[in-house]
């Protein structure tokens, strides 16, 4: 059985995620701490996730060399477009944005990936953030939130569908749904009606849990 090494938090995670419930695979989990980097070595010669473990006990990562794997072994119909301009522009103009909301909340999350002193410690270090940095982002939420909604309804007019980027599953929609997963930790961010709907198809989709908002 195919087994998956991941973090809660990760998009690239998320992304495998994705395509592994949609192309209907039987696979196992695992959390894996944030700093528990002979793990990751072992496995692939990598200090990242997500790992996919496959039958024969050789590993693969790199998020979408994974899924292009998944997706030539069930013969999953997915359309190769990528994101349009206006959409992947717009996840651009407010990358340091949602950075600034979601980083700061991952401490107050109850990750698992998060649990042991070490593995906070490696986070902080690696984001270069401390208790000062965090609190002043978080007092700043309702002005990056107001920064952020104009960009948010963009996105949700560009979608074709209520579910998918285009009509139909895409590579794009592999690309766009991990971003906007993160952002549901965002206490009083109110997502458009219609990425609201987009966002609960894929969650439910691909079994994965909104994040607890802080």
């Amino acid at each position: 059985m195919l087994k998956l090494y991941h973090y809660e938090i990760c998009p690239y995670c998320i992304r495998v995620r994705m395509m592994l419930e949609a192309c209907g695979f039987d696979y196992t989990m695992q959390i894996l701490q944030y700093d528990d980097k002979h793990t990751t070595q072992r496995l692939a010669q990598t200090n990242l996730t997500p790992i996919l473990t496959l039958e024969n006990g050789t590993s693969i990562s790199e998020s979408m060399d994974i899924i292009q794997l998944l997706i030539t072994k069930s013969k999953f119909n997915i359309s190769e477009k990528r994101l349009p301009k206006e959409i992947s522009s717009t996840l651009g103009k407010v990358k340091a944005i949602r950075s600034k909301l979601f980083k700061p909340r991952f401490l107050s999350l109850n990750l698992k990936e998060l649990e042991t002193d070490s593995a906070k410690a490696y986070f902080l270090n690696r984001w270069n953030m401390n208790e000062e940095m965090i609190n002043h982002e978080l007092q700043q939420t309702p002005s990056y939130i107001r920064k952020l909604y104009p960009h948010l309804e963009t996105i949700s007019e560009k979608l074709l569908s209520e579910n998918f980027v285009y009509n139909q599953w895409a590579i794009a929609d592999i690309e766009l749904f991990p971003s906007l997963r993160s952002l549901t930790c965002v206490k009083g961010l109110i997502f458009p009606e219609r990425l609201s709907q987009y966002i609960g198809f894929h969650l439910k989709q691909a079994k994965i849990a909104p994040l607890n908002q802080v």
